[in-house]
């Protein structure tokens, strides 16, 4: 889109939000993704749930991720910065244990975070 807006859309556990993402996402909006979880109480499920819902009201898989990722840093204005995997960006990566741009659910399925080049957690063995 020409302007540069980023729709996060609320998708709770009600159907009514979900019914024009299909329609939207086909005129070319633009979505991000948002959570109101509390910082306190985000152990990611929230996040995880939302993609998951984008998903089910017509966005693919990679649509959502992309919302997550690219468009998120479009919409705080730090798409130089953020956003993307790219030589001099900043990056904060998960490392999954299956293919979420096919199937979304298995974001759950983290088996390393790496935060501002340092790994946070490791699930994988080293041999």
């Amino acid at each position: 889109m020409s302007n540069n807006i980023v729709y996060v859309p609320t998708l709770g556990r009600e159907p009514q939000g979900h019914l024009n993402i299909a329609a939207l996402n086909q005129s070319g909006v633009m979505f991000g993704v948002g959570t109101d979880s509390p910082v306190e109480m985000n152990d990611g499920n929230s996040y995880r749930n939302e993609l998951s819902r984008m998903v089910n009201a017509g966005l693919s898989d990679v649509e959502a991720l992309i919302a997550a990722t690219r468009n998120g840093a479009i919409a705080l204005g730090k798409s130089k910065e953020l956003g993307t995997i790219e030589v001099g960006k900043f990056a904060d990566i998960l490392l999954i244990d299956g293919q979420p741009w096919q199937d979304i659910t298995e974001l759950k399925n983290v088996e390393m975070v790496i935060l501002s080049g340092r790994i946070a957690m490791n699930k994988l063995t080293v041999l």
